[in-house]
Formats: structure tokens, C-alpha cells, sequence
């Protein structure tokens, strides 16, 4: 930031609020640009890619803020991890929902199904961990990244490679 330590104590009180303003911003922001992107007309599949590359484009414009909520999501304590973990749970269902309809057309609310709850979790586990690898750099663009994501979501690893 190009801030003393000391100066950042003049905007927050202690490193805890810092890690609460860094995670409640960035889960509130990523929440309402993916509520915008599900909410747009368009087929299971297509509000699923939508999701895909949504979470994709704004891992790529916030890297930092995106490996301090994933290293330091149970750092928080009290009210403050109660606040992030709504907007967490917000999240998932708008996710999981995407997924049960893509999976046989129910909702989470009609059908929880096991499978879409897991299948949902497995899909938050590559999206979240992509910082961990991804060089904007060296790799695909992240529409293309999500394509690639998509289609092993869909198709699994052992499938006939498309055709590109």
C-alpha cells in the first residue's frame, strides 16, 4: 500500500478490523456482481458459465484480497465472522441453486440434494484455489479458463475432448 504500518492503525483500530473490512468488501462485492450476473435471463448452463467466469474475472482483478479470504476465513471471531459468513452462505445458495438446476432442474429449496451440495463445493474448491496457480501471464484468459472449467465440470476427466 505504500503505508507504515503505524499509519494503517490511523484507519483501523487493529488488524482484526483490517481483516474484516478486506473479507466483508470483497464477499459483499463478488456477492452482488454474481447476484447481477444469475439474475440475467438465459439457460442453467448459460447463468452457470456466467457464474464460472464471473468468479474467475474477479479472482483476476483481486488477487490479494482473494488469497487473504481464502487464507483467513476463520480468523475472524464474533460478529464480525457471523457478518462474512452470511454473505459466504449468500453466495453458496446462489451458486448451489445454479447448480441443482443445471444438475435435474430443482432448486436447492425444492431439492436439496446431496449430490448438488457436494458438486457445488467441489466447483468452490477449484474456483478458490485458482490464486494458488493461475499467471494471467502464462495461462488462458479467464473466459477461457472458464470454458476449460466448465467443461470438465460437465463432461468429467475421462470425456472426448470437444472439439475446439
Amino acid at each position: 500500500t505504500g503505508a507504515s504500518l503505524a499509519g494503517m492503525y490511523y484507519y483501523f483500530k487493529s488488524k482484526e478490523d483490517l481483516l474484516y473490512q478486506i473479507q466483508y468488501r470483497t464477499f459483499a462485492s463478488m456477492l452482488e456482481a454474481q447476484q447481477e450476473l444469475a439474475a440475467q435471463a438465459g439457460t442453467p448452463l448459460e447463468r452457470f458459465r456466467r457464474l464460472l467466469v464471473g468468479h474467475l474475472a474477479f479472482f483476476a482483478r483481486h488477487p490479494n484480497e482473494m488469497k487473504v479470504c481464502t487464507y483467513e476465513l476463520e480468523s475472524l471471531e464474533g460478529d464480525r465472522f457471523h457478518e462474512v459468513e452470511a454473505l459466504r452462505r449468500r453466495y453458496f445458495r446462489l451458486m448451489a441453486g445454479v447448480v441443482a438446476e443445471l444438475m435435474d432442474g430443482a432448486t436447492t429449496d425444492t431439492k436439496g440434494s446431496r449430490q448438488s451440495r457436494y458438486t457445488t463445493l467441489f466447483i468452490f474448491g477449484m474456483l478458490n484455489w485458482v490464486f494458488m496457480w493461475y499467471d494471467a501471464g502464462r495461462d488462458l484468459p479467464v473466459e477461457r479458463l472458464g470454458d476449460e472449467m466448465l467443461d470438465l465440470i460437465l463432461n468429467g476427466i475421462r470425456r472426448n475432448r470437444r472439439a475446439k
